[in-house]
């Protein structure tokens, strides 16, 4: 795929054995199995013992649940000598043309600091993301979907999801995920903040990953989107852009009928609004305006 040391981090939360299809696209994409390693916040014993007992070279890691973000900084550390990381979560599906487009797309331009697929809904075999955008003011997000024939290669976005995107491992080391997230949101932050530093964020138009989505918690939407407004938003988004996204939140879970959405939501948007309250949201990591090793 590349001379550059790649190395694969994989977050796994009571999956098995169906984990074992991510590992296994992974083997079959070349990557060194001494270079993939299995991140596991199951909480599980039997889980953790039957992940150990299926691994093929790869290297199990367990750790208590404390969201993806902690997740992925761990197994991180376990490949801190690479030189870039694909960080998946348990259940994606990536053939190894997709890897290596992935891979080659970092590797050929230092500016670029996380690349990732398109992302397909698995039974349907349609597109949900190919990365999304923020408002100019508010920094509301929106998941871009386009299906259009004839995308450019690389196309720059504001984030991508965290499912599947490639990173320079030393822009991890150095300005790692914020861990007080726990679900959603986390690479947002990151992505956002490697932009400010003049970095790019992009997506691959001929990589493709396969994954199942119920979309974001509305209580877990409404309480991030205000952390993470108190890290990136001017102080007038903070007072207005919560309200919109709780609307919006409650109007979705009223169209999919998930009645106990629609009341998480509010309780959301307060747990965000209190953790404000109670302590000063911690402000990210600064990252250099490096672009990172040539290949």
């Amino acid at each position: 795929m590349t001379a550059l040391d790649v190395a694969v981090v994989v977050i796994h939360h009571r999956r098995f054995p169906a984990v074992l299809e991510t590992l296994h696209d992974i083997v079959a994409a070349q990557v060194p199995t001494s270079r993939l390693v299995v991140v596991d916040n199951s909480e599980n014993e039997e889980t953790a013992t039957a992940l150990e007992a299926s691994a093929e070279g790869w290297h199990v890691v367990t750790v208590s649940n404390k969201g993806y973000g902690a997740a992925a900084n761990t197994g991180v550390q376990h490949v801190a000598d690479s030189d870039l990381v694909l960080v998946l979560t348990h259940e994606v599906r990536i053939d190894a043309a997709s890897v290596a487009a992935l891979i080659r797309t970092i590797a050929e331009d230092p500016s670029v600091a996380a690349a990732g697929p398109g992302l397909v809904v698995t039974d349907r075999n349609a597109v949900w993301s190919r990365g999304g955008a923020l408002s100019r003011h508010l920094l509301l997000p929106r998941q871009i979907r386009s299906e259009q024939v004839g995308l450019p290669r690389v196309n720059d976005v504001d984030w991508l999801d965290g499912a599947c995107v490639a990173y320079r491992t030393s822009d991890l080391l150095v300005a790692p995920f914020r861990e007080d997230f726990f679900l959603y949101f986390e690479e947002t932050e990151l992505h956002t903040r490697l932009r400010r530093a003049g970095r790019r964020v992009v997506t691959v138009g001929d990589a493709t990953a396969y994954q199942s989505s119920a979309g974001m918690p509305a209580y877990l939407g409404c309480r991030n989107y205000i952390v993470f407004l108190a890290a990136h938003g001017s102080r007038p988004a903070l007072l207005v852009g919560p309200w919109i996204f709780l609307v919006r939140a409650m109007v979705a879970s009223l169209a999919a009928r998930r009645w106990g959405e629609i009341l998480a939501a509010p309780r959301g948007l307060v747990a965000g609004y209190r953790s404000l309250r109670t302590r000063t949201a911690a402000r990210p990591t600064a990252m250099s305006d490096t672009r990172g090793p040539r290949p």
